[in-house]
């Protein structure tokens, strides 16, 4: 996308009532007044394009649907594909997920998803994964009881390191893909190009 095109979708994005460009020194988000209503909250880690989200937000009407991007660009494909599907359950945040350590009170998620995040394979790169310590202990403390996380990856090495991650946590993990399962663009593309997919799903014990 040219960079035109790039400020364009930021000056959209934030004249859109479906996004929130996240501040750390600004109040906590109220949810149930960002989506004018309550039930049972999903997020989606590093969103991408936003079309697994949104078809997530279609097959699930009566949950709501958080997605997470740095991007504004990509934030901006998000809100196409949930126009797109006539959604009214999806809400975006932008920014750097890094900083997000109060975006949500312990035990507020009833599931989160993250799909073929950066694996930063190098030894300095770990506190750059989506699946590192320090990260992993915040998924467990938003998370209810009971609650889910599914996680997906090209990657085999970033698969046994996270696995590791989620079992040190104390996270009950089920190394399994669904065959029935919502693809992202990212997915789609690798399994067209004959790439073994990886993942789990890690459930906070009840």
């Amino acid at each position: 996308m040219r960079p035109k095109s790039k400020t364009l979708a930021k000056e959209v994005v934030l004249g859109d009532d479906l996004a929130h460009v996240f501040d750390p020194e600004s109040v906590a988000l109220d949810w149930d007044a960002f989506f004018g209503r309550t039930g049972p909250i999903h997020l989606e880690i590093g969103m991408g394009a936003g079309r697994h989200l949104a078809y997530q937000a279609k097959a699930h009407p009566e949950t709501r649907h958080v997605g997470i991007e740095e991007k504004y660009y990509r934030v901006h494909k998000g809100i196409r594909w949930v126009n797109a599907l006539q959604r009214d359950n999806v809400r975006f945040v932008v920014g750097d997920f890094f900083r997000m350590r109060d975006l949500f009170q312990p035990g507020s998620l009833d599931a989160i998803t993250m799909l073929f995040p950066d694996p930063w394979p190098r030894a300095k790169g770990e506190r750059f994964r989506l699946t590192n310590p320090a990260l992993m202990e915040r998924y467990f403390e938003w998370l209810k009881p009971g609650g889910r996380m599914t996680f997906r990856t090209d990657h085999e090495w970033l698969y046994h390191y996270s696995r590791e991650r989620f079992r040190r946590q104390g996270f009950d993990i089920v190394e399994a893909i669904p065959v029935e399962r919502i693809q992202s663009d990212f997915e789609m593309r690798y399994l067209e190009e004959g790439r073994p997919v990886y993942g789990l799903i890690a459930t906070r014990p009840s």
